[in-house]
């Protein structure tokens, strides 16, 4: 029970979050100056061959990459018995993109304020909605446990994924925010829902030696 409220408390953190995201960095005149001095920098900061590699490699490596491989895990998982982690992982692998997508279309907009840019709402990035539900399902169903590194190799996809939005200009930062923020609610909502458990490290077995008498 303790666990599961503390995922339901992360599922509304990350919520509010991105709620206050889109009100201060999309409705509000200082959040959206903000918002483009930031992309202005990261801009400034990428060498144009890597911008270029990151536009060309973001799309294929959901498609051709993450997807097949989520998509075996998930087989995986469901063969050994995983119910909960393959459900999971489906849930956070499917849902954040259609969301991002009604929401971005239907329901949020974007005040001209004055500040150059698009003159359309483009929160949040369905792309990077894609990606990072990707990422999170193929952590939820991973076949042993994830350490560190495997989170921080995770962590560096999912940059990769963000500077690919940024320095191709199909999204500004604050796009990117809201769609991590909005898989992160997903995430921690459909672990609390599912009660899934991550898996843990099998302590090694210790022989006994023998005693010379």
């Amino acid at each position: 029970m303790r666990q599961r409220a503390r995922w339901l408390g992360l599922a509304l953190a990350s919520l509010v979050a991105a709620v206050l995201a889109y009100a201060v960095l999309v409705h509000t005149r200082p959040g959206q100056l903000l918002d483009a001095e930031v992309w202005s920098a990261i801009l400034d900061s990428t060498p144009t061959p890597i911008a270029e590699a990151l536009a060309a490699l973001a799309r294929p490596l959901i498609f051709y990459v993450l997807v097949p491989l989520v998509a075996t895990l998930v087989l995986l998982a469901l063969a050994r018995g995983r119910w909960a982690a393959a459900m999971a992982a489906t849930l956070v692998a499917a849902t954040p993109t259609p969301a991002a997508l009604y929401l971005r279309e239907n329901v949020l907009t974007r005040p001209d304020l004055g500040v150059r840019g698009y003159d359309h709402n483009t929160f949040p990035s369905t792309h990077a909605a894609a990606a990072f539900g990707l990422l999170v399902a193929l952590i939820l169903v991973w076949p042993g446990p994830v350490d560190r590194r495997d989170a921080g190799r995770v962590a560096f996809v999912a940059a990769l994924v963000l500077l690919g939005n940024v320095t191709s200009y199909a999204h500004r930062p604050a796009d990117v925010l809201g769609s991590l923020l909005l898989v992160g609610a997903v995430a921690f909502l459909a672990v609390a829902a599912l009660g899934f458990r991550p898996a843990t490290p099998r302590r090694p077995r210790v022989r006994q030696r023998s005693v010379p008498t």
